[in-house]
């Protein structure tokens, strides 16, 4: 097992190490057909409860994979959870998810390609066979990610992100088709969203329920305007209002590199989509936009809502 401060880029204190209890499987380790393939047995790893859970692949004729665990808090292998056969999947990425009971508490970790699934402790093993048909017959690519009884996968092939509920063993919903090419998927902090990362190299969001994210903070950076003589203005920063049109509430509040408040907080609802800025020093070499916002609608993630803002060139006249 090998480890890297991350503060340092070294390894960490008395890595790596080596575990008798995995013992046979040393340099039994599967290797792919690079360069062709790179990706398609990169031995796989999540945490579950303070533990390392690895796929690890072995050479064989099948492409049987071993199911490992790590104590970081102990620094060995975990006591007692010894080296576990979960399938054969000589094609495939391996893959691990976790599992819950029916109170949505970790309970186990399943190989994604194969269902086959091994508890916490090791003791038992089990499948949950009553999800495959929730999931796509080609299985790769991925990294899911579990929120609460909902676990999300992503599918590039089929360009969708699929969320299963584990406790009911229902479909929770699925998205796509607009190019995101879904791999992996994290909450966003604070919000009852999700962030995704593609192939297509794309950042995209959407909320738990597979719908638009219902509201949002957030923030765009502006600099002031040109004049031909080669001088600065701020002036109007105006928002378009089909985009606001929306929107049930959007607020916008300016502040300098400082973090000072310049304008605002102003409601662009019933302001016609506009914040006057032309108070502000033309020396500030730029400005956070922040904006606090609530989508009128759920939409769904194949319509996304796009929107501009446009700083006039001009100060706004004052009497």
């Amino acid at each position: 097992m090998h480890c890297l401060d991350l503060t340092t880029s070294s390894p960490c204190g008395g890595y790596p190490r080596s575990s008798a209890a995995w013992a046979s499987i040393a340099g039994d380790e599967r290797v792919g057909p690079l360069p062709t393939n790179p990706w398609t047995f990169e031995p796989e790893s999540i945490v579950v409860q303070g533990r390392i859970y690895l796929l690890w692949p072995q050479h064989d004729a099948a492409g049987t994979e071993n199911l490992l665990c790590w104590d970081p808090a102990t620094n060995a292998a975990c006591a007692g959870f010894g080296v576990h056969d979960v399938g054969a999947s000589w094609s495939a990425q391996l893959i691990l998810f976790e599992d819950v009971d029916a109170a949505g508490i970790p309970s186990g970790v399943c190989s994604y390609r194969t269902l086959q699934c091994r508890s916490l402790n090791g003791a038992t093993g089990y499948n949950r066979n009553d999800i495959d048909g929730l999931l796509p017959a080609q299985r790769d690519l991925t990294d899911p990610f579990r929120w609460g009884n909902r676990t999300y996968f992503g599918n590039l092939w089929t360009d969708r992100a699929i969320c299963v509920d584990l406790v009911a063993a229902t479909s929770c919903g699925t998205l796509g088709g607009n190019g995101h090419l879904p791999y992996a998927f994290s909450r966003i902090p604070g919000s009852d969203c999700l962030m995704g990362l593609g192939d297509a190299g794309t950042f995209f969001t959407f909320a738990r329920n597979m719908g638009l994210c219902p509201s949002g903070d957030g923030s765009i950076r502006l600099v002031p305007c040109s004049c031909d003589d080669g001088t600065f203005y701020w002036g109007l920063a105006l928002f378009d209002l089909d985009f606001l049109s929306n929107f049930t509430s959007f607020t916008v509040t300016a502040r300098n590199p400082a973090g000072t408040v310049v304008a605002g907080p102003e409601n662009l609802l019933t302001n016609g989509g506009r914040i006057d800025l032309s108070s502000v020093n033309p020396s500030v070499p730029y400005i956070e936009l922040g904006f606090s916002s609530t989508v009128a609608s759920p939409g769904d993630w194949i319509n996304p809502i796009i929107g501009n803002v446009t700083v006039t060139e001009r100060p706004a006249l004052r009497d």
